[in-house]
């Protein structure tokens, strides 16, 4: 793996990555800040609710299709190791199941199907 520069704290492996390059440079900062806050939201109120966020990747919303070519959906399928892209009521039943979890506290769960 290449040295990391200091004035980078995002790795090259995910600057290299053709979908994940046209990302701002914040959006890894910001999953680190949002995993951080999880633990801290956890501990806060573990006796009265449980904090699960869902990183959900790409999901077929109009949104999401919006402005995107037919290559770069493609190559969005193609992380996920299913080959497509999924559906906001899969995702959904990811909530639905978290709700109906209360042992599962202080995740975040990535229902983004198996894209690394």
């Amino acid at each position: 793996m290449p040295a990391r520069s200091s004035s980078s704290p995002v790795p090259p492996k995910v600057l290299g990555n053709p979908l994940l390059s046209r990302l701002p440079r914040a959006a890894p900062r910001s999953k680190g800040a949002i995993e951080q806050m999880t633990r801290m939201l956890c501990k806060d109120l573990c006796k009265k609710a449980f904090v699960n966020p869902v990183a959900p990747g790409p999901n077929g919303t109009e949104l999401f299709y919006k402005g995107k070519s037919e290559q770069v959906l493609k190559m969005a399928a193609v992380f996920s190791s299913h080959n497509r892209i999924w559906t906001p009521n899969e995702v959904a039943q990811t909530i639905v199941f978290l709700s109906s979890a209360p042992w599962i506290s202080g995740q975040v769960v990535r229902a983004n199907g198996g894209m690394a």
